[in-house]
């Protein structure tokens, strides 16, 4: 990617000012301002804090890969986080105004607002660090790797924990479900459950890594993790690959007899006898599933661009998106707490539409590859990796 990143109009310190129209359909997103930017940055994935107040993401500056927070209220460069990024490091919130940022071989963990660093951690470099969450339960850090166990780190980043899991399998991404009642991992074609409450606050010595080492995890259903709604536990998996077809298998086409996405009722009661709630019928393998909140409908993007809107409990149909000739459909998302669907085209076109009747509210100024939304859905940002700007909205 490297110097692709640059764009006209991203090397402009731009502090958050009301910046007049911007192109595009009217509708009830207002631009009302761009996040600051030191001159000749550029900008990567962005994230949010859990209250919806500060934006965290990696800068290009100088040749050098920083942090940066933003406060969203004005846009205004909070703080910068040194220490030479990788590309693609992740940054997310934990709470007590603590950020940290990881690749596949550390962690860094800073407090705000002043960004002194706290923890600089290296792992192991053949495990290859996949995921890092916080849970805000029990004030801990959760790393997930290719290999080995679920490590839990306590405030200052440093190991305190481990939940035992099968060593050979990897794990990838990890969701805390039920207001933080059961951690749910996706690893590779299983989905791994473990039960966390009545868990020490924090971890350190022998009690918190006796009761994680206790934790009675349990595998199912064994079919690869698609999706999962953090209110309900209702749950999506892919089917299995058809054997007849196993050789077919190529990236993100799964060789089976029918694309489908598989809906299960809840990840705790799962048994191997079980079938799933529901099954929809996608044509195309899926490249992107999400719930919406509380899991009452299933958003897919499948690999021939389209878009599918489904009931989550009786699978079906609720609304088809096509795309126009020439593009395809690479993102769609629930926009929380409203009736309308974000879809992003693989050209860098943005529209919200109507997830009653599909009808087009508002088309959103290019290029776009990367979309946040405050947790209440009031705000929103939409950048584009590695030019600019990054825009703010507010309806």
């Amino acid at each position: 990617m490297g110097r692709a990143w640059r764009r006209a109009g991203i090397g402009i310190a731009a502090l958050l000012a009301l910046a007049g129209p911007v192109a595009g359909q009217q509708g009830p997103w207002r631009h009302v301002g761009e996040l600051q930017l030191d001159p000749g940055a550029e900008i990567g994935a962005l994230s949010l804090s859990s209250e919806g107040d500060r934006v965290a993401g990696t800068l290009l500056r100088d040749g050098t890969f920083v942090g940066g927070i933003w406060r969203l209220a004005d846009g205004k460069l909070e703080a910068r986080l040194e220490g030479g990024f990788p590309l693609y490091a992740i940054f997310r919130f934990a709470d007590g105004g603590r950020v940290f940022s990881f690749d596949r071989e550390g962690l860094r963990l800073w407090d705000l607002p002043g960004a002194a660093p706290v923890a600089d951690l290296r792992f192991d470099a053949e495990l290859r660090v996949n995921d890092v969450i916080h849970d805000p339960w029990r004030d801990t850090l959760l790393v997930a790797q290719d290999w080995g166990p679920l490590l839990v780190l306590d405030r200052d980043g440093r190991v305190g924990g481990r939940i035992e899991t099968d060593a050979m399998r990897p794990h990838r991404q990890m969701w805390l479900v039920e207001d933080g009642a059961r951690l749910v991992v996706d690893s590779e074609a299983f989905t791994l459950t473990a039960p966390m409450d009545g868990l020490p606050q924090g971890c350190a010595g022998a009690a918190c890594d006796a009761a994680y080492a206790a934790l009675p995890g349990a595998y199912g259903p064994y079919e690869e993790l698609a999706a999962i709604d953090p209110v309900s536990g209702r749950f999506a998996t892919l089917p299995p690959v058809d054997p007849a077809r196993a050789g077919q298998q190529d990236g993100v086409f799964r060789a089976v007899a029918v694309p489908s996405v598989r809906i299960w009722q809840d990840v705790a009661d799962w048994a191997p006898a079980d079938l799933p709630l529901a099954e929809l019928p996608l044509g195309e393998a899926p490249v992107r599933v999400e719930f919406s909140a509380g899991g009452a409908l299933v958003l897919a993007v499948t690999t021939g661009g389209a878009v599918t809107l489904w009931d989550g409990a009786s699978g079906g149909q609720r609304l088809a998106l096509r795309h126009e000739p020439g593009d395809w459909y690479a993102e769609a998302r629930f926009i929380p707490r409203s009736k309308l669907l974000y879809l992003r085209t693989g050209m860098g076109r943005a529209f919200a539409y109507r997830i009653g009747d599909g009808a087009l509210v508002q088309e959103f100024p290019e290029p776009n590859t990367e979309v946040v939304f405050t947790p209440d859905g009031s705000t929103m940002i939409t950048a584009q990796l590695g030019a600019g700007p990054a825009r703010i909205w507010r309806r």
